[in-house]
């Protein structure tokens, strides 16, 4: 591999790591571990990262998930690039709350057997102070919006009662890798060191 075709190598810490290797070869990325805040430092540079790319994106996750407008941002990030870069996600262990939002961004979506997916209602996260009815306010908007993003990131994966159960009812939605697939979520399987075959139709 030439010097000068190296862009990043190796940018890291504990949770997200990412590498592009060659100028307009592939960016992958990888999010381990909770999600960071949206101002965190790593966060903007995942976030930067995948909007200076024109070249295939490859996101692996293994995550509980983090704070919702993180999720928002890097799901947003990754959608936009739709038309011009191959967005693929990949799901290994868990992926959870944020992190299945995350995961659904992909164009083709692969996951390891035996990776747990969940996703939830939202979480109390408010920006606000002051009086009752703003921070009322805040929790309606917020249950409004994360109901939105989850209607159109699992669009036809779940019916309209699963739907309100997660968001309007708070309760956990978990699903294996099979159900995963069935569901069409996961659209391909991972088998040991090989991309199986095995993928359905959306």
């Amino acid at each position: 591999m030439n010097e000068e075709n190296l862009i990043e190598t190796n940018i890291s810490n504990p949770f997200y790591t990412a590498d592009l290797i060659k100028v307009d070869a592939r960016l992958d990325l990888y999010i381990y571990g909770e999600i960071k805040d949206i101002d965190n430092p790593e966060t903007i540079k995942l976030i930067n990262m995948i909007e200076m790319t024109d070249a295939p994106i490859v996101v692996t996750i293994s995550s509980y998930g983090g704070p919702m407008y993180s999720s928002f941002a890097i799901y947003n990030a990754l959608k936009s690039k739709q038309s011009t870069s191959s967005i693929t996600t990949i799901a290994n262990g868990i992926v959870s709350s944020g992190a299945a939002l995350i995961y659904m961004a992909g164009t083709e979506r692969w996951s390891y057997d035996y990776t747990t997916f969940m996703v939830h209602g939202a979480q109390v996260e408010s920006y606000v102070s002051g009086s009752m009815r703003n921070l009322e306010a805040d929790m309606t908007f917020t249950n409004m919006m994360y109901k939105r993003f989850v209607m159109e990131a699992f669009k036809d994966k779940f019916t309209d009662e699963e739907i309100s159960d997660i968001c309007d009812k708070s309760l956990n939605k978990y699903l294996d890798t099979k159900e995963a697939m069935e569901r069409g979520i996961v659209t391909h399987l991972i088998v040991g060191e090989d991309m199986s075959e095995e993928e359905i139709d959306e």
